[in-house]
């Protein structure tokens, strides 16, 4: 899709996806996205699971032949949010392609139980988020991505009051206290983001020594989940509190512990994200070291509305 759509195609459709779109749209893709460029049977192996997830596709045709596609997925967690994502083949930008694409998509998903549609950009002043600026999306909400070199020999130990310990559990002892911590934390909070079930975290957790618990005594207090994406890279996500332990000066005892965890693993940098209206959690980073090196943008345009008031 381009911030520069004007006229439209008289010859211009639209309508579901289909397999046998798969090898035109992964062209499109790679000229659009030629980073992100993926071999055909991964891109209709990625579009199939969109459906699957019960997400929706769609692809534009000019003169029969696909120019762009467009697709929104639902979000785990969060539900009536959906992410959208879309390209328009370059030679067909600035003709109306993606304003058509994004005008049937809204109007398909009227009535249904979507109510959210968002897109992550890097900058406003991007191609994608003039476009969607331009249709009637807005700011929701922007998040950092925050970065710190480790070296175990100069991280200090962390100080803990009286009785407080960190452990770590068995794969399903962990995972059941770190959903019940998880949902202490942070339900009703704006960054939310609700796990599924129990699988969800087990799939996920590479193993459950990576699984930080907080305990005072014998009560869960705290977590830290650390990850190793990269064999000298490390992340904290998520790391949080029970409202019972805020405000005790236990956060930046337990952030240390998760750097030194990972820095024990091997990692020589670490890195976390934040929303960047989450001003007390941005503090504790940065008077940990951490400095601000990349944001994500969510533009969002609510669908729906007089159903879901």
């Amino acid at each position: 899709m381009s911030a520069n759509d004007r006229r439209q195609p008289a010859d211009q459709a639209i309508r579901p996806y289909r397999p046998a779109d798969a090898p035109a749209l992964a062209t499109i893709h790679q000229a659009v996205y030629p980073a992100a460029a993926r071999p055909v049977a991964d891109f209709r192996q990625r579009l199939a699971a969109v459906l699957a997830h019960g997400g929706r596709v769609w692809v534009a045709l000019v003169a029969g032949q696909p120019a762009g596609y467009a697709w929104v997925k639902p979000l785990p967690g969060l539900p009536g949010i959906t992410d959208l994502q879309g390209a328009v083949a370059p030679v067909w930008q600035g003709q109306g392609v993606g304003s058509a694409l994004l005008r049937h998509l809204l109007a398909d998903l009227a009535g249904s139980e979507i109510r959210q549609v968002s897109h992550a950009v890097f900058s406003l002043d991007s191609s994608p988020a003039r476009f969607l600026q331009r249709h009637g999306f807005f700011v929701e909400h922007e998040e950092w991505q925050m970065e710190r070199a480790v070296a175990l020999a100069e991280l200090p130990l962390p100080t803990w009051p009286p009785a407080f310990t960190i452990q770590t559990f068995p794969l399903n002892t962990a995972v059941r206290r770190f959903l019940q911590l998880y949902e202490a934390a942070f339900a009703g909070r704006p960054w939310y983001q609700p796990y599924d079930d129990e699988t969800q975290v087990a799939a996920e957790l590479a193993s459950p020594a990576h699984l930080l618990l907080l305990l005072a005594g014998r009560t869960p207090a705290g977590f830290a989940w650390t990850r190793l994406p990269e064999t000298t890279l490390g992340e904290i996500e998520p790391i949080g509190l029970i409202p019972a332990y805020q405000g005790q000066g236990l956060a930046r005892p337990l952030l240390l512990a998760a750097l030194r965890h990972l820095a024990k693993q091997g990692a020589n940098r670490v890195r976390l994200g934040v929303w960047q209206n989450n001003a007390p959690a941005v503090r504790l980073y940065e008077r940990t070291g951490f400095r601000q090196t990349g944001r994500l943008i969510y533009l969002a345009q609510n669908v729906n509305r007089e159903l879901h008031e």
